[in-house]
């Protein structure tokens, strides 16, 4: 891992001002037409209500379990999820650019559908985009209260998580303390028991990654390299399919704890092919990347949420493999496909007033 820090950090360094992350004001360009972005997304949301009225929070807040895995229609999920995080993303940047509240209402009820579904990876997506929008609107010119409440936002962010897990799980706080062996010190402190989640949620991912280093008992050579390429590369809706109608077997790399199952985007990779794994898996995270940066035109609208999509990928690679994660792969898709669409005049018509400053 110490080495791909370095070739990213040269990487980094190499293509700082090619590539630099710059926020894009909207202010000269044509308004959205908020109405049409809102049913983009209330369209399949409404469906999916319609197939399954046991939504994924209630049933969390009344019955004490979660359907999500296997709520509603199971292609429709992803697409409401990943419309609401780039759409959410294209918003924020828009309040940033208009300073008009109606995009700030709009950013904000786009939380509404990943929070009735219960898709705490949805809502931990937007909320680390919004801070790299806000990274990049203030460039150099952050200043101490900006990073205070940055981080009293990301501290309020880490108890909510925590307090949502433990209402999602049976058992509740005693549960996750007793599974993640919190010590006395820890149990007799001040800090509150929902911080705990955060605690082995950032520490659990390097620990499991260490564990199969060291053990080599948990290699998974037999499994073939097209298992491996499915399983950790291709996009997750469309190789969970291929794998259950082929029933190709996955690894299963070692754990510290069955709960915790993430390893950073190296682990599972690790478990297949030993270090060729980690490797490929490297090597196809700067491909993505530096595709993507070529192929997206800064004049996409939607560049700087691909810019920010990018870079909380990034972050969470740290915990999990979130190249083949649909939350991230498809918003990226839809920046590429809007800015070949964006081009036919009814489409662009659609979307957006014909006219600026309305």
């Amino acid at each position: 891992m110490f080495i791909t820090f370095i070739v990213s950090l040269f990487l980094g360094v190499l293509y700082s001002k090619t590539f630099e992350p710059k926020f894009i004001n909207l202010s000269n360009q044509r308004r959205p037409r908020i109405s049409m972005y809102l049913l983009s997304v209330l369209a399949p949301f409404s469906i999916l209500i319609a197939t399954d009225r046991d939504l994924p929070l209630y049933m969390v807040l009344v019955h004490g379990t979660s359907n999500h895995n296997e709520y509603g229609i199971s292609l429709l999920m992803p697409l409401v999820l990943t419309l609401c995080t780039l759409f959410a993303a294209y918003f924020f940047q828009l309040f940033l650019s208009f300073k008009d509240k109606k995009y700030l209402l709009m950013y904000f009820t786009l939380y509404i559908p990943p929070l009735l579904l219960f898709s705490r990876g949805t809502l931990t997506i937007i909320f680390m985009v919004t801070i790299f929008i806000l990274l990049m609107f203030f460039g150099r010119k952050i200043k101490i209260k900006h990073l205070l409440a940055t981080g009293t936002l990301i501290l309020l962010a880490m108890y909510l998580f925590g307090s949502s897990g433990d209402t999602r799980i049976s058992g509740g706080e005693t549960t996750i303390l007793g599974m993640g062996g919190a010590t006395d010190n820890f149990l007799q402190s001040s800090v509150p028991d929902e911080y705990f989640w955060s605690y082995i949620y950032i520490s659990s991912p390097l620990a499991n990654f260490q564990l199969n280093v060291d053990s080599q008992d948990y290699l998974n050579n037999n499994i073939p390299f097209h298992t491996f390429i499915l399983a950790e590369i291709v996009p997750g809706f469309i190789s969970k399919y291929i794998l259950e109608i082929y029933d190709m077997t996955e690894a299963q790399p070692a754990l510290i704890a069955p709960p915790f199952t993430v390893g950073t985007m190296y682990s599972k990779a690790f478990s297949y092919s030993n270090w060729l794994g980690p490797t490929i898996i490297f090597s196809y995270f700067i491909i993505l990347i530096f595709s993507f940066m070529k192929v997206v035109s800064k004049k996409n609208p939607f560049f700087v949420s691909g810019i920010a999509i990018l870079c909380a990928m990034s972050f969470l690679n740290t915990f999990s493999n979130m190249l083949m994660h649909s939350s991230i792969i498809l918003p990226m898709f839809y920046i590429i496909l809007f800015g070949f669409l964006i081009r036919i005049p009814f489409i662009r018509n659609f979307y957006y007033h014909k006219e600026l400053g309305i």
